[in-house]
């Protein structure tokens, strides 16, 4: 190989590398259009997006203010994962790898930021003109300093899930999480931060807690099988408020702080369900 060809390899493998780079500094503005697939830098996203495909974003994704993002009730790349049964959830078919190969979510590698305003909301829903529980799985944000506020999220099987990252930095705040299988607002074991959030309609908890030490201060939960519960962690747990739930804070594990927390617990006899197929949470039992 002589020196030319040399330099060529070289100038087209700089070349990549720029661009590359470039993508990840300067995001793609992205409006009205669908998505689907993987897609490697950042992105912003305006006006309408329908998601058609779970798709993951390897880079930071701004969602501007007003944009709604609507989920088919498809997911054009087969793709997803069976979730395991845990005592609870044995039965239900969501769980299953055939429901996450039919169902599409959003994945974001680098940092979520989809902050709306009062009079501006975002929106991630379903597309469908008849929307149903679990129409969509979800939205997982994975890179810390993450922030979803005055947004709304609705008619998924599990609104956010954070998993085992640790993301202490993450914040949710002044959202609308409602029409959920499970639950909206799983904080896994990030240590994220959860305030003044309004969260109902759900079949499992309003907010769970799996590890870490998370902040949950200030949410309206009501009419979910359960307002918050803890598996593990240190939650700072204060001044929220948890009406017509089935349990208020369930302890399981872990040594959470406790304070000036409101419970108002459902009628024994309430029939409240949520219903997927065949299948159904009920509010007790």
């Amino acid at each position: 190989m002589n020196w030319k060809s040399v330099v060529w390899i070289f100038a087209g493998v700089l070349i990549w590398v720029l661009v590359v780079g470039l993508r990840f500094v300067v995001p793609a503005e992205v409006s009205n259009t669908t998505r689907s697939g993987t897609y490697v830098g950042s992105q912003v996203w305006s006006g309408q997006i329908l998601v058609t495909g779970d798709t993951l974003i390897l880079g930071k994704l701004i969602v501007l203010p007003g944009t709604i993002v609507r989920f088919a009730v498809q997911d054009d790349t087969r793709g997803g994962d069976e979730t395991p049964p845990d005592g609870y959830n044995d039965r239900d078919p969501t769980r299953l790898l055939l429901y996450a190969q039919t169902h599409s979510e959003l994945d974001v590698l680098g940092t979520l930021t989809a902050v709306g305003t009062r009079e501006k909301n975002i929106v991630f829903t379903s597309a469908s003109s008849t929307p149903a529980l679990a129409d969509w799985v979800g939205i997982s944000p994975l890179g810390d300093e993450s922030r979803i506020e005055y947004a709304r999220i609705e008619w998924s099987r599990h609104g956010i899930g954070l998993g085992t990252k640790r993301t202490p930095h993450t914040i949710f705040k002044n959202n609308i999480l409602t029409h959920t299988l499970w639950g909206p607002l799983s904080l896994g074991s990030s240590g994220a931060q959860a305030y003044d959030n309004e969260i109902f309609d759900c079949g499992h908890e309003g907010i769970d807690v799996q590890g870490g030490n998370p902040i949950i201060r200030g949410n309206y939960v009501h009419d979910c099988h359960a307002g918050i519960v803890v598996l593990s962690g240190s939650p700072r747990i204060e001044n929220n408020s948890l009406v017509n739930v089935g349990d208020g804070i369930a302890i399981i594990g872990g040594n959470p702080f406790l304070e000036h927390n409101r419970i108002t617990l459902a009628a024994p006899e309430s029939r409240a369900e949520w219903r997927y197929q065949d299948f159904a949470y009920s509010m007790y039992g």
